[in-house]
């Protein structure tokens, strides 16, 4: 029932926060492997403990419908800049009011 529930959940996700798809397979693998390298990864449904994103999901789109902040288009990344993209990271932080990366 839960995998069910999962695949349902991801599906959703997908199509409702995608905005402009990757649809690179080498990038797509070098962040999940980050991600699951990643004491903040769950990987029981490979989620984020800090975004929220499934993983899966997040990791195959260029940019994405941020759902935390009323589905502001963003430049898909790493909130911990992970993805050596703390750049990306860190404007965000800014715009949300939050401590940058150093």
């Amino acid at each position: 029932m839960t995998a069910t529930i999962n695949r349902i959940l991801k599906a959703a996700a997908g199509s409702v926060l995608s905005v402009e798809p990757l649809n690179d397979p080498d990038v797509q693998e070098f962040r999940m492997n980050i991600c699951r390298s990643c004491g903040k990864f769950d990987p029981s449904d490979q989620t984020c403990t800090v975004c929220g994103c499934f993983m899966d999901v997040k990791t195959t789109l260029l940019t994405n419908r941020n759902p935390k902040r009323w589905g502001r288009v963003e430049q898909t990344h790493c909130p911990d800049g992970r993805w050596n993209d703390k750049e990306i990271a860190n404007y965000y932080r800014q715009l949300d009011g939050k401590p940058v990366l150093p």
